[in-house]
């Protein structure tokens, strides 16, 4: 069995973890957990088909803090000890009001600090709009160019550029091949999209 879970902390300390199970014919029973635990806190997630839904809860927040996940299961070997730090936050600047063309005009995002050899990403989204990516490094700075978003429709919405600092962790050696446990930081902005 693999196990793909993330575990994102926001600016206000709220910790949203998702988890996708990858049984291979080892049905998840009802009985069958897994369990996500941090600074004292500590949620178990549903399951639904062999997915784990998204589950919020407030946990640590700062640089270093490790989050714990176990896998119970019925009848199979656990996997009690799955672990991910959190990388260092940040803070997003993007002007309040922003509005942008998507295919005329520069979106330009800056945040801070940088310079870590965490795996940083973007994305776009809303009703008019979606696209996202990988930054290459942590350099603090990036540009989207225009026309590089996806239209969804020709209409203006308003849209979220969400960033990711996200840090690799250690499965428990019970999980199968695949498994990944991923810790990170996001931060968001919204502004409005024009076509």
């Amino acid at each position: 069995m693999a196990l793909q879970l993330w575990i994102g902390v926001d600016a206000n300390g709220l910790t949203a973890a998702t988890a996708w199970l990858f049984t291979k014919g080892q049905a998840f029973g009802r009985s069958d957990t897994v369990t996500v635990s941090g600074g004292g806190m500590s949620l178990t997630l549903s399951t639904w088909n062999d997915v784990v839904r998204r589950a919020t809860f407030t946990g640590p927040i700062s640089e270093g803090s490790t989050y714990m996940v176990a896998l119970a299961r019925m009848g199979f070997a656990n996997a009690p000890s799955s672990t991910c730090t959190l990388p260092a936050p940040f803070t997003l600047q993007l002007a309040a009001g922003m509005v942008l063309s998507r295919a005329k005009d520069l979106l330009v995002f800056t945040y801070t600090p940088s310079g870590t050899t965490d795996a940083m990403s973007w994305g776009v989204i809303g009703d008019c709009v979606s696209g996202g990516g990988m930054l290459t490094g942590d350099p603090g700075f990036f540009t989207i160019a225009p026309g590089a978003l996806t239209d969804v429709t020709t209409k203006s919405c308003m849209a979220t550029l969400s960033i990711t600092r996200s840090h690799r962790g250690t499965s428990d050696p019970a999980l199968g091949a695949g498994s990944v446990i991923d810790c990170g930081q996001n931060r968001s902005a919204a502004f409005t999209s024009n076509p």
